[in-house]
């Protein structure tokens, strides 16, 4: 192994801790692809949005990223988890400049992409790969990631260097403490950035992703984006009543779905209770079902008797 691989084994092996510790949806630059294409379509925007995004669109897209700044979320408790609405609009509430109620936009809008994410996405892909112990949600987030367009990382290059100060105030005041102060956290977050920017390291990521049988070819991927997006232009065409708002962005429950299905699955086509042909039955009724209960936190979701 030369030095060079190595050191790319290396930032991998790093940037795989990390993310998994860090992000639990789209990764930043498909947040960053995201609020692009939004800041391109601001016809749908609502008017006073609007002239927010267009007077400070660093400070959007900056805001876009921001959810995942907060390593160790999920020990925060609901109601202060940073993936939530209750806090998305605090933040944006408390707000007191042009340029902080830009980047909360920024914020919120993350939010609205997660919800497809976190509520389809991600379930879907931890249920369909039940007969590995290798992939997790990190896995497709990494492959959704790298498909993003270099101009999107070159914008990424931008914000991780420019410090909007305002913004950052407002986050410490407004989310909880969780595992490590605000300061330690943005510099965790600096770091997976940085790492993913690197083209040795996402050419290294593109090697492994290719000998991988679990493929996210061009046409699932615009399915999900497609999805995203639709999610993203809703909310701020009707902030007040986009049909997002109803869902978790966290995604708390379906995730838990997914993974109490996966191993299920796992255990009883090991057992011999569940044959393949009826695994992979329940994982299509599975992926069908989130797909459409992306809007409908309530709605009854597949199970192994199904297919029993």
């Amino acid at each position: 192994m030369s030095a060079m691989t190595l050191v790319h084994f290396i930032l991998t092996f790093v940037a795989i801790s990390l993310i998994s510790r860090g992000a639990e949806a789209w990764g930043p630059g498909m947040h960053l692809d995201l609020a692009i294409d939004l800041i391109g379509s601001v016809g749908i925007i609502s008017p006073v949005i609007r002239e927010l995004v267009k007077r400070y669109p660093q400070a959007f897209l900056y805001g876009s990223t921001s959810p995942d700044i907060i390593v160790g979320k999920k020990y925060a408790g609901y109601l202060h988890h940073c993936h939530n609405w209750r806090i998305g609009w605090l933040i944006l509430h408390e707000a007191e400049s042009d340029i902080q109620r830009s980047a909360a936009y920024g914020y919120l809008m993350h939010l609205a992409a997660d919800v497809v994410a976190h509520n389809y996405y991600i379930p879907a892909k931890i249920i369909r790969s039940y007969n590995t112990k290798l992939l997790t949600h990190t896995y497709w987030e990494m492959r959704f990631d790298l498909g993003v367009p270099e101009k999107v990382w070159d914008e990424l290059t931008k914000i991780t260097e420019m410090e909007i100060k305002e913004f950052d105030d407002l986050l410490e005041r407004v989310i909880r403490k969780t595992l490590f102060s605000f300061s330690t956290n943005k510099k965790i977050f600096s770091t997976i950035l940085m790492l993913q920017k690197m083209h040795g390291l996402r050419a290294s990521l593109a090697a492994y992703a290719k000998r991988s049988r679990f493929d996210l070819v061009e046409e699932n991927r615009n399915h999900y984006r497609d999805l995203a997006v639709e999610s993203a232009h809703d909310f701020f065409a009707r902030p007040e009543s986009a049909a997002c708002l109803e869902v978790d962005p966290a995604g708390i429950a379906k995730l838990t779905y997914a993974k109490n299905l996966r191993r299920r699955i796992a255990e009883m086509t090991a057992k011999g209770i569940m044959s393949r042909e009826q695994a992979d039955r329940l994982v299509d009724l599975a992926k069908e079902a989130l797909a459409v209960g992306i809007y409908r936190p309530d709605m009854a979701l597949p199970d192994v008797m199904d297919v029993l």
